[in-house]
């Protein structure tokens, strides 16, 4: 959201200057800065992958068999065992990417089999990122419809503004607005936090101003003190539902008196998959937690919805101004790994987040779309970028989804995991065959006197056992 700075405030490298001018004192550059320490996180992110340190065990465990077998007669190390690991892993990626998953990473494919926790953000994965009219609370209006239509006159439909197309969306009667001819209009702006309208009637030449904005703004054009109370009580309730508040305003003298007509609530609907997606993921022993910038009111009630646990905190709250993500205090260590979720968060929160799950052993999924979730993106066992996120979040993230939802995710894991059952079964079989030859060989050679083995019944034999898997 727009915010209004003043004289002694730092503004944030990156940000965009929407109305007004100041002379500004550079305080920080480069890695300094608060956008260069997200670009910072990203290059210090990433780690060793859970499948490559298992196949590096089982490789040194075999060595370390036929280095001993080797003492007395033979040697017999799984030279195709990585070959054919790749080979499964690409066929995986190329059926993951038919289903809407494209594999960036070969590895992750493995990690991604292994989560159990799964940091999904809210705005379009959980969420439709389609604003959407709730009940209107009346004021001094008769009927929603007629607050409606005051805040439908108060928007322009060619600004596409997601605000603006869902209060016209809910206008049951959209002729009316055909009645009105706009003279003026003044968009948004952080300072005003409204949006003003001047129009004349098409049939009677009656002039009306028509206002919406933050509901604190809209009620101080009321003189009557119970009608301020009732805006600011009714907004500090939508608040706590987590719904979002608009106030709707007209005046009939040119904006000398103003008529408060009522206020508007707003909300992001869940995805229609999304709650049948996080019950899906439970059954697997997926943990889902919410990762998301929005106000945690907003995240509980969304939680609510979807049957999330509402143990949502405040990132700005519980995590220390000067975070270092890779020395998290113990007791935020817990408090992270009780979390139903977080909201309020910045770049280094969701960062800490994951890292700090790792520590403690678990496989973590991350989702994000933008240049602010790149660090968390790289970090994670299973980086995730959803439909439509920027070309930082991508080159970050391990798996890039183009379809929109929490769905494609979770199918994503579940075919990762048939991917890894191929290969957990090939390395059972490859394990216990090279195992069998080696010690047949041996013992066989020792106990029976038989002669050393030819490079011809190496070769056949190695055919003859490659060609089952």
């Amino acid at each position: 959201m727009p915010v209004t700075k003043k004289v002694g405030d730092e503004a944030y490298s990156g940000s965009i200057v929407k109305k007004g001018e100041m002379t500004g004192v550079v305080i920080a550059t480069g890695s300094n800065t608060f956008f260069g320490k997200t670009a910072k996180l990203v290059a210090s992110a990433g780690g060793k992958s859970p499948a490559q340190e298992a196949m590096f065990k089982i490789g040194n465990f075999l060595i370390i068999v036929a280095v001993v077998l080797a003492v007395i007669m033979v040697a017999s190390i799984p030279v195709a065992m990585p070959t054919v690991f790749s080979i499964t892993l690409a066929l995986g990626a190329l059926n993951l990417s038919k289903k809407k998953a494209i594999v960036s990473r070969l590895a992750s494919i493995e990690e991604m089999a292994g989560v159990d926790i799964l940091c999904s953000d809210k705005t379009g994965t959980l969420t439709k990122n389609q604003l959407t009219l709730g009940d209107t609370t009346l004021i001094n209006a008769k009927d929603a419809q007629d607050v409606i239509k005051i805040g439908a006159l108060a928007s322009r439909k060619e600004d596409n503004d997601p605000i603006d197309n869902a209060v016209i969306k809910a206008l049951k009667d959209q002729s009316v607005l055909a009645d009105w001819t706009m003279e003026k209009f003044i968009p948004f702006d952080p300072v005003s936090k409204r949006i003003e309208a001047h129009l004349i009637n098409n049939n009677t030449k009656e002039e009306l101003w028509a206002i919406k904005g933050a509901p604190q703004v809209v009620a101080k054009l009321s003189s009557d003190p119970d009608v301020q109370k009732k805006v600011l009580d009714t907004t500090d309730a939508l608040a706590k539902r987590g719904y979002r508040a608009l106030g709707v305003a007209e005046s009939k003298d040119q904006g000398k008196t103003w008529t408060i007509l009522g206020v508007l609530s707003m909300f992001d609907p869940p995805r229609d998959d999304s709650k049948k997606t996080i019950d899906d993921c439970k059954r697997e022993g997926i943990s889902v937690k919410m990762i998301t910038g929005d106000d945690t009111a907003i995240a509980i009630e969304t939680a609510k919805k979807l049957g999330m646990g509402t143990n949502i905190y405040n990132a700005t709250k519980v995590f220390p101004k000067n975070l270092d993500p890779d020395h998290v205090p113990a007791d935020l260590e817990k408090l992270i790994a009780q979390a139903d979720g977080f909201a309020r968060v910045f770049p280094e929160h969701k960062y800490a987040i994951v890292k700090t799950l790792q520590k403690q052993g678990h496989i973590v999924a991350m989702t994000g779309d933008g240049v602010n979730d790149a660090p968390a993106l790289k970090q994670a066992d299973c980086g995730t970028a959803v439909a439509g996120a920027t070309d930082a979040a991508r080159s970050a993230a391990a798996l890039i989804l183009t379809s929109p939802g929490l769905s494609v995710i979770q199918t994503a894991i579940t075919e990762a995991r048939k991917i890894f059952a191929r290969i957990t079964s090939y390395t059972i079989y490859r394990v216990a065959l090279t195992m069998n030859i080696m010690f047949l060989v041996v013992l066989s050679s020792i106990l029976l006197n038989f002669q050393p083995l030819t490079a011809i019944m190496i070769v056949v034999m190695s055919l003859l056992d490659d060609f089952q898997s």
